[in-house]
């Protein structure tokens, strides 16, 4: 049988995480839950969808289609403590886009697997005598591959190249994306008391599929001013994989879409011929504003919604707040965090703080990330 080094904590976990989704038996997998950005969790935990303008591969976890506005190369990590450094929540990866077309590749993270995992730790195996006969090690990893595309840039980059495109085109974009995700686990159910039997190692792909509609710019009556609109969609896994939870039984993992709704608001244009030349670099605009209303559908769940808003200086610093409103899970309350980018041609190096609610048995949850972004054109033209 399994001893209760672990198996406590880990039902508390899931208990605390996504209580929703325990109570009610419908899935598992459910690490595959947890956004991995900082950046957009300081704005209600699953915020993100439409974010189009923080371009961290760890932002990519909410829309692949997010990808057709990435450029250069980017390389994002971050590392997550959760209950009595027990467990850690781990993910890292690497992005490169160009001109319109945005790809995502797993990278090694801080417990050693490709992409994102989650460790429970590990449990003694016992006989019936309570003699311990071996050591399972609980963890879950999810390898993500993903392709965004900007249709029209795509088109006129790549299919017709021209600089004179359409009006109608060079205001309204659109983009696509795929992600393959190989999610593995290595979670055995916990009531099962045969020794022979507790390895459940299963493999499953999925799929899901993002679209966005950036329209730019929005028209303002006002000079110096500018604005930027964003609609977003994201269908999850939707081959509906499952994963064995024991020999006779496969679950559903998470399910259903998001959707959301996002702008930018920039204001007070700078003179670059009066502004130092060391911000260059970071904006054009001395302040911007960026809000989101973002949705969550689980299978036949009740929506999980969120709010957020950051607030950002020269694209150098950022303030974020957010709500997140989970009722059937009960998880309620606010988030808030900070961000900021640093440029040394041709590296940009960003850094995300998150703090947001974590459920009923635990009210606060902290959370942070590392993002570096390099120009290889650039780079090389250096050496």
């Amino acid at each position: 049988m399994l001893c209760n080094k672990k198996v406590v904590l880990l039902l508390v976990f899931l208990l605390v995480a996504f209580p929703a989704y325990i109570l009610a038996s419908e899935y598992v997998g459910i690490f595959t839950m947890i956004n991995p950005s900082a950046a957009n969790v300081a704005m209600g935990r699953n915020s993100g969808t439409a974010n189009i303008w923080n371009k961290n591969p760890l932002n990519v976890w909410s829309n692949p289609a997010k990808l057709g506005y990435f450029e250069k190369f980017s390389w994002a990590w971050t590392h997550q403590e959760w209950f009595f450094d027990s467990m850690y929540f781990d993910s890292s990866y690497l992005t490169y886009g160009r001109k319109g077309v945005g790809v995502m590749v797993p990278f090694i993270n801080n417990f050693s697997k490709f992409g994102t995992s989650f460790d429970y730790g590990e449990i003694y195996v016992s006989n019936d005598y309570g003699q311990v006969v071996d050591t399972l090690h609980q963890y879950d990893v999810n390898s993500k591959f993903a392709l965004g595309i900007n249709c029209f840039d795509v088109i006129y980059n790549y299919i017709a190249p021209t600089k004179n495109r359409p009006l109608l085109f060079k205001s309204i974009k659109l983009s696509l994306g795929y992600s393959l995700n190989y999610i593995e686990s290595h979670c055995p159910n916990v009531a099962i008391s045969n020794p022979e039997s507790l390895t459940y190692p299963d493999k499953k792909f999925t799929h899901d599929i993002g679209t966005i509609i950036h329209i730019d710019p929005v028209k303002m009556p006002f000079e110096g001013f500018d604005a930027e609109l964003s609609l977003a969609w994201n269908f999850i896994n939707v081959n509906r994989g499952k994963l064995k939870w024991s020999e006779e039984d496969e679950w559903y993992l998470p399910y259903g879409y998001r959707n959301a709704v996002a702008a930018k608001l920039y204001f007070i244009k700078l003179n670059k011929d009066k502004t130092p030349e060391i911000f260059n670099n970071y904006s054009d605009y001395l302040i911007s504003l960026y809000a989101t209303h973002d949705n969550v559908h689980y299978g036949d769940d009740p929506t999980i919604w969120s709010d957020g808003l950051e607030v950002s200086l020269l694209n150098f610093f950022f303030m974020r707040w957010g709500e997140y409103h989970d009722h059937k899970g009960h998880v309620v309350g606010d988030s808030r965090g900070f961000g900021f980018n640093l440029y040394f041609d041709p590296v940009k190096i960003q850094f995300n703080f998150a703090q947001y609610p974590g459920g009923e048995l635990v009210a606060e949850i902290e959370k942070y990330d590392i993002a570096i972004n390099l120009d290889i054109m650039e780079f090389a033209q250096n050496f």
